[in-house]
C-alpha cells in the first residue's frame, strides 16, 4: 500500500485517480475506481446535460463512494449549470482544467469540495496556484495528447519542485510499476 497525502486527505487505499475523460468516464467507471480504493472521477464534455452530471453522480453515490467531477472552464463560462449541477451532486473533488479555474474555485470551496487543476506548464501552475486549487495535476502530453508538448516526468519534476500542494501525475501511467 502507498500512502501519500492525497490518499490521507480522500482516505484512499491506493494514489490512483480516475481520469475525468468527458465521453468515456461515467458514474459506473468512477464507481469501479472508487471501489478499487482510488477516487473515480466522471468526465464532463461541453455538450452534456447537467441532468446527466446528477444521473451519473448517482452511481457512485449509491454505491458510498468518494469520487470526483471534471469539468472544462471554457465550458463553465458558456454553461454554469455544469457546475451547478457538479456542486449539487456533492463530490469530494472537482477537477477544473482547460481554462483559468479562478472564478469556479471559490463557490466550489463554499461547497466544501476540493478543487483540482490540470497544468502543462509552469505558468499554468502559477494560475492555478494563484486561483487556490487544491490539488495540482502535472499532465503530460502522454494524457490525451491535447496537452501540451511536455512529457509527464519532466514536467512532474518541475511541479514538484515549485509547489507544496499535492501533485497527481497525469499522462503515461499505465502499469503498478510506473505508478
Amino acid at each position: 500500500m502507498i500512502t501519500t497525502p492525497l490518499t490521507r486527505w480522500f482516505d484512499l487505499d491506493t494514489p490512483v485517480f480516475g481520469a475525468p475523460m468527458a465521453g468515456v468516464a461515467g458514474g459506473e467507471l468512477a464507481r469501479a475506481v472508487s471501489l478499487g480504493g482510488g477516487l473515480g472521477m466522471i468526465g464532463v464534455g461541453s455538450e452534456t446535460p447537467a441532468e446527466w452530471v446528477v444521473e451519473q453522480a448517482r452511481v457512485p453515490a449509491e454505491a458510498d463512494v468518494s469520487y470526483g467531477i471534471g469539468l472544462m472552464a471554457w465550458a463553465l463560462e458558456l454553461r454554469p449549470e455544469l457546475l451547478a449541477a457538479a456542486i449539487a451532486a456533492e463530490p469530494v473533488l472537482v477537477s477544473v482544467g482547460f481554462g483559468d479555474p479562478a472564478p469556479f474555485v471559490g463557490p466550489l470551496h463554499d461547497a466544501g469540495i476540493a478543487v483540482a487543476t490540470p497544468v502543462n506548464t509552469l505558468a499554468d501552475l502559477d494560475r492555478a496556484l494563484g486561483a487556490g486549487a487544491d490539488v495540482i495535476v502535472a499532465q503530460g502530453t502522454e494524457a490525451g495528447g491535447h496537452t501540451g508538448h511536455r512529457a509527464t516526468l519532466p514536467l512532474l519534476q518541475e511541479v514538484l519542485a515549485a509547489t507544496d500542494r499535492p501533485v497527481l501525475a497525469a499522462g503515461g501511467v499505465a502499469t503498478g510499476a510506473g505508478l
